[in-house]
């Protein structure tokens, strides 16, 4: 092979020749030798570089190509300096704003030796854009509710997406390209794609209609069907795709309700639930229409970082922190709740669902689903206040029997003596002065014999009992939602204090026929928490035993609750038995359940151990369950993490 200006004159008009046709090839092309020295360049590499022949010929490629780092990954010369290879190799660089396939030929000479290297480049730019978008496309179609799937000109089965493995029963490690479209549907079903669906695609384009599938484990399962035939440009029919969505639900609901057909129809063909895709560094490079409903913004303005639609509430930092843990990992995480800003100013909720697409065991991009539950939220936020306002209204008419009105008597009580025994008032002197009575000695006399003391003991027992109607005032207050850590021994004490005031005006049983037996742990100190909420769960657990014990007949009862706390690892432990009646089988199985209640009709809602669930469970992340047997009493267990988020 001759470079430039090499020529001999024997040989000139083929070196020559040979010259133009390198200078005007219309790729990049440039020749190195064994120390990765450029030797000659053509043209294309001259208008990429926007360089001269001089002052590119003598660099080293490194130099010129990859800003003067020689370690570059996959590069072949290390191969064929290393192992005497002779086989051309090719690897991917990127350069100048672009990404080319450099495809690098070693020059042997006739002693076998390696002498030159000959690089050739092709702009693969385009191709790879256009990669990343089938690859996007191809993660959205994977993680669709709907069947997708191809097929050859002669019907056979090329690809199936993940629904339709779940909906056809078939196993992840089955070959579907062993099948047919005759395979996926019941005869009649095909009958109707192979004469009316498949020709009309092919004549029209596309084709919908309702089927149906036929799944492994033998059952039929009703589709509403789309059918799409794809062609070259030249007009050759290259394979048939296929979407397929259940409509077992549909079905039924058309035999109820035909005239209704259309907005079934409707509700089943469009989701509510809003895709999206999103890189690594979390900017949205897509989003469906859907997004737009739930927070008022546009697809076309969504594409931007998805933590610029988020509140600073501290419940979406969970959120970012498995996104960034699936992201890291590549391993899908579970659901999780944002706090989303809507475009109007209000606060909506969402939840999501999404996973990592790996590509070379790397994470590339993250898709997910939205799924509005700011009605959801609000009413558990109903639920939960409701049952508070309950729980108040109970704990005030204990207070208005127990307190407010002997609390009244008390402090005007205190007041009168006080005001009677001082000398500062004309009517006290002239009826001391008439019964022959020294008020000063008298006031004297008291308060040597700590008369006067004792009143003043009594009314700071006034003002204390003031305080505590104060405290259940503020217990009724909504929740902040802010977790802090909390003395959890002092807040279970709090709690018996608020409960201890509860009086039930129609029953007349209250919390001071039952012994309290309290074994709490020393070496639990604090835990992250909510403080009212955990009250309240304390509150109607608390309530529930004792009108549970109430309900126990005969002598020799003596009614007892004891409170145990641990620390077990990472969790706090909060154990409250009582030697009540128990709880049957059935009844254990549905006690968490809004709305079920054993108590009479009028006596309760069904509201509080689902709100004491909601609250453990969702708003700390903890754990609650019950053991008891009928006739032995009941024990609930709650484990709250410690250090909770």
């Amino acid at each position: 092979m001759f470079l430039s200006g090499e020529c001999m004159p024997a040989q000139s008009n083929e070196c020559r020749e040979w010259e133009n046709i390198f200078y005007m090839l219309g790729q990049p092309v440039m020749i190195l030798d064994t120390s990765r020295t450029i030797l000659d360049v053509n043209r294309e590499i001259l208008l990429l570089t926007g360089m001269s022949k001089e002052s590119v010929v003598g660099k080293k490629c490194y130099e010129v190509f990859h800003n003067g780092n020689p370690s570059q990954p996959c590069c072949p010369f290390t191969a064929f300096i290393t192992q005497n290879k002779s086989k051309p190799a090719e690897m991917e660089i990127q350069a100048f704003g672009k990404i080319f396939l450099v495809t690098c030929t070693p020059i042997i000479n006739e002693n076998g030796k390696l002498e030159k290297f000959v690089h050739a480049s092709v702009d693969i730019t385009e191709r790879k854009k256009q990669e990343e978008l089938n690859l996007r496309l191809t993660a959205i179609i994977e993680y669709t509710s709907d069947l997708v799937s191809t097929s050859t000109p002669d019907r056979r089965i090329s690809y199936i997406n993940r629904a339709g493995y779940d909906l056809l029963k078939i196993s992840a490690d089955f070959n579907i390209t062993t099948l047919s479209i005759k395979d996926l549907h019941p005869s009649w079903a095909y009958e109707i794609i192979s004469r009316v669906g498949l020709p009309t695609a092919v004549q029209e384009g596309v084709w919908r209609g309702e089927t149906a599938l036929k799944s492994f484990d033998g059952r039929e399962i009703p589709v509403s069907q789309v059918i799409m035939a794809h062609r070259t440009y030249e007009g050759e029919l290259t394979h048939f795709s296929t979407i397929m969505r259940d409509i077992s639900d549909q079905i039924q609901s058309e035999r109820l309700l035909r005239e209704s057909e259309e907005k079934h129809r409707s509700i089943i063909e469009h989701s509510t639930n809003a895709f999206y895709v999103h890189g690594i560094d979390h900017v949205i490079t897509y989003m469906s229409p859907q997004f737009e409903d739930i927070t008022g913004y546009s697809p076309q303005e969504a594409m931007r970082r998805w933590t610029d639609f988020i509140t600073d509430n501290p419940i979406n930092k969970e959120g970012l922190r498995l996104t960034e843990e699936a992201i890291q990992t590549g391993k899908r995480q579970r659901p999780y709740e944002l706090e989303l800003l809507h475009k109007n100013g209000q606060k909506v909720y969402a939840e999501v669902h999404e996973a990592p697409v790996v590509q070379d065991g790397k994470t590339v991009m993250i898709v997910g689903a939205l799924t509005d539950i700011t009605e959801r939220r609000r009413i558990e936020e109903m639920m939960l206040q409701n049952e508070k306002m309950m729980t108040v209204g109970s704990l005030a008419a204990g207070m208005a029997h127990e307190i407010n009105n002997p609390l009244g008597i008390i402090l005007q009580g205190v007041q009168a003596i006080m005001m009677k025994l001082s000398f500062d008032f004309e009517i006290n002197r002239n009826l001391a002065d008439e019964i022959g009575i020294d008020l000063l000695k008298m006031k004297e006399y008291l308060k040597r014999s700590e008369v006067t003391q004792y009143l003043a003991g009594i009314r700071e027992a006034g003002i204390r009992a003031a305080d505590i109607v104060s405290g259940m005032l503020q217990f009724s207050r909504r929740s902040s939602g802010q977790k802090r850590p909390v003395t959890i021994h002092r807040l279970i004490e709090r709690s018996i204090e608020l409960i201890s005031k509860d009086y039930d005006l129609e029953k007349k049983y209250d919390f001071k026929n039952v012994a309290i037996v309290k074994n709490f742990d020393p070496d639990l100190k604090e835990v992250n928490c909510i403080s009212n909420e955990i009250e309240q769960v304390m509150l109607n657990l608390l309530k529930n035993a004792v009108q549970a014990l109430h309900e126990m007949k005969g002598e020799g009862l003596h009614p007892k609750i004891e409170i145990i706390t641990r620390k077990a690892q990472e969790n706090a432990v909060i154990i409250i038995s009582d030697n009540g009646p128990g709880i049957d089988e059935y009844s254990k199985k549905h006690l968490f359940e809004p709305f079920y209640t054993t108590k009479l009709p009028g006596e309760g809602t069904g509201l509080g151990l689902a709100v004491v669930f909601f609250i453990v469970v969702k708003n700390h992340g903890g754990s609650i369950s019950v053991e008891s047997e009928v006739g032995q009493g009941s024990r609930f267990i709650i484990q709250l993490p410690i250090e909770g988020e």
